[in-house]
């Protein structure tokens, strides 16, 4: 086997692509395989565990070793579930409790307006309760996004391998999880100097020309240290949010105004 050759590109928050063949032995691929890492992101405020992820194309021999590896204990996986439901249970609750009362509020409210003419105006009623719903809504959707992912690092100090588990309501649960021979291949770290600069990943291959093939697949964000370094580019999903909020807000004033 070849020594290791890095090849570092700016993350932008878009996906990479990688060859299709397997890192590992070379052979075709026949499958994918998520690789990720969990890293201690530190600052005053203290330690931030961030995680990352590789999506490689790989042979069934190599991701059948991959999966054997770092595959957690059922035990661990029902700890960290049942951490995420203590957090997330709760809240999504009490929003649904208060959905609910807002949308009775709202129906009950219609009707009795209908039935009595010195009551309040039907739509005053209706849009109380909806309101209210509104804010249960909040609370449902807060909760989850709030506990939506989970990282269980081990008591490593940074860099360490992980597996991503589906958990609770969609959720996920990022749990530490021993290095295997795939993941060794296409081992990457998690650089950056500010937040106001660019981040990127410098990924250390074990076969040359995988890592030949890499760097022509994403030229455009092959990335050099020793340059000086571009502002920080907004991530993708972040641009989404972005023209998602416009949206609404300008939905919400056409039709207070018009």
């Amino acid at each position: 086997m070849d020594e290791r050759v890095n090849v570092a590109v700016l993350d932008t928050g878009s996906a990479l692509r990688f060859p299709r063949e397997c890192p590992c032995c070379g052979r075709p691929a026949d499958t994918r395989v998520r690789v990720t890492k969990i890293f201690a992101r530190r600052s005053l405020r203290g330690t931030a565990w961030v995680h990352s992820h590789a999506d490689v194309h790989a042979c069934v021999s190599c991701a059948r070793a991959h999966e054997t590896v770092v595959r957690p204990p059922a035990a661990v996986v029902r700890e960290a579930t049942q951490q995420q439901a203590l957090h997330v249970l709760p809240v999504v609750g009490a929003g649904g409790s208060v959905a609910v009362a807002g949308t009775m509020l709202a129906t009950i409210g219609e009707v009795a307006a209908a039935r009595h003419s010195a009551a309040l105006d039907p739509a005053t009623i209706a849009a109380l309760g909806l309101g209210i719903a509104g804010i249960g809504v909040g609370l449902m959707a807060g909760g989850w996004l709030a506990r939506r992912l989970v990282v269980v690092p081990a008591d490593w100090p940074d860099a360490q391998y992980a597996v991503d588990i589906p958990s609770l309501l969609g959720a996920r649960t990022i749990i530490t999880a021993p290095t295997s021979e795939l993941a060794r291949a296409v081992d990457f770290s998690d650089d950056r100097r500010d937040a106001g600069t660019a981040s990127w990943r410098t990924f250390s291959f074990a076969r040359e020309t995988y890592a030949r093939q890499f760097t022509r697949l994403n030229a455009p964000r092959v990335y050099d240290a020793q340059q000086p370094q571009p502002r920080r580019p907004m991530p993708l999903r972040w641009r989404i949010y972005s023209l998602v909020g416009a949206a609404l807000v300008i939905a919400l004033a056409w039709l207070i105004l018009g």
